[in-house]
């Protein structure tokens, strides 16, 4: 099914597009491209990832706005960076937490008293989407050699 979407977009790939990139060193280069994705999440990087695979040279834009304590995220899009997979976690944390409370019930026997650390939960959530954007950004170098 994809190859036959794709398909319907090949008068768009064949099409070259000229982006100018800015970088520190000069004031600007110009860049040919067969296909711009803009966004990073599971849709633009499996786009560019197969359009890759295909032989094309392949643009990645992804910006996020920076929330007013200017924070940003990586690839990956929403999902990973703050809605899906953080989501996920901190609901495991708390199956948890539970899980240990009703423990006695089941004849585990503990003895000391519980306590939860919101600060390591956030620390280890953190870390592993740190662990997934790192992860796309691994892959879209290996996929698509050409840097932005």
């Amino acid at each position: 099914m994809f190859m036959s979407c794709f398909s319907s977009f090949y008068p768009i790939l064949c099409n070259r597009i000229s982006i100018h990139v800015a970088h520190s060193r000069a004031a600007s280069t110009a860049q040919k491209y067969n296909l711009l994705v803009i966004g990073g999440g599971s849709g633009g990087l499996a786009c560019a990832k197969e359009a890759a695979s295909l032989g094309k040279r392949v643009a990645v834009l992804d910006y996020v706005d920076p929330s007013v304590r200017g924070t940003t995220w990586g690839l990956g899009g929403t999902c990973v960076n703050v809605g899906c997979i953080p989501k996920k976690l901190y609901h495991q944390a708390a199956f948890l937490g539970k899980a240990i409370e009703h423990a006695k019930t089941y004849g585990w026997n503990i003895n000391e008293n519980i306590k939860h650390d919101w600060d390591t939960l956030r620390s280890a959530v953190i870390g592993y989407v740190k662990s997934l954007n790192w992860g796309h950004r691994v892959q879209l170098k290996q996929k698509m050699p050409v840097p932005i």
